[in-house]
């Protein structure tokens, strides 16, 4: 009886510490994107908020998935909209990381499997509306975009410029000084 007591403790104080870790970790990217947000100027609303504050578990589990480092999924954000839960491209993509319906598509039925390891089972839409109505949907979508492209090319900066559609290198370069920014003030907030 002794045993099964402290077994349950053992598991209890486990299933805690996970806890902690995670909340920890969400609350280091929210001060991250509060902070850059801040620091650029750039406002970020009420309902935008709560949305990113979805987001971040979901990101941090699909970066785990496939040892991507999380801070360049927040760049991405920061460089298609500026944390900003929006149309672009005349109305064709929408959200935190302007995903296209054909994009959506795309990821739908090549990380099915995946998706509904993270709980998205009702993966039907068919227009960008349909996207801008599930911010976290979509966003996780567009997370699985960018790591198609990653794995097609083998290569971050050519990852970027396919996600963005179009050969750019302004728009890589600009990613990469993002993402440089980010990481910096990563290390200045955890102090590492």
């Amino acid at each position: 009886m002794v045993k099964i007591r402290n077994s349950i403790l053992l598991i209890l104080f486990i299933v805690l510490s996970i806890i902690v870790v995670a909340t920890e970790y969400n609350n280091i990217y929210e001060e991250l994107i509060a902070t850059r947000a801040v620091n650029n100027h750039n406002y970020i609303s009420q309902n935008d908020w709560e949305r990113l504050q979805l987001v971040i578990p979901y990101m941090l589990e699909i970066a785990v998935m496939y040892n991507i480092e999380p801070i360049i999924f927040i760049a991405l954000i920061e460089q298609e909209s500026s944390y900003k839960w929006i149309y672009g491209d005349s109305g064709n993509s929408v959200g935190f990381t302007q995903l296209s319906i054909e994009a959506g598509w795309y990821v739908k039925s090549k990380y099915e499997e995946e998706l509904n390891e993270l709980g998205f089972y009702n993966l039907d839409f068919h227009t960008p509306y349909d996207l801008y109505i599930t911010p976290l949907r979509t966003t996780v979508l567009s997370f699985f975009y960018l790591i198609e492209k990653y794995v097609e090319s083998g290569n971050l900066a050519t990852a970027i410029s396919k996600y963005n559609g179009i050969n750019n290198d302004e728009y890589v370069i600009k990613f990469f000084e993002r993402y440089c920014e980010l990481h910096e003030l990563y290390f200045q907030i955890t102090k590492y």
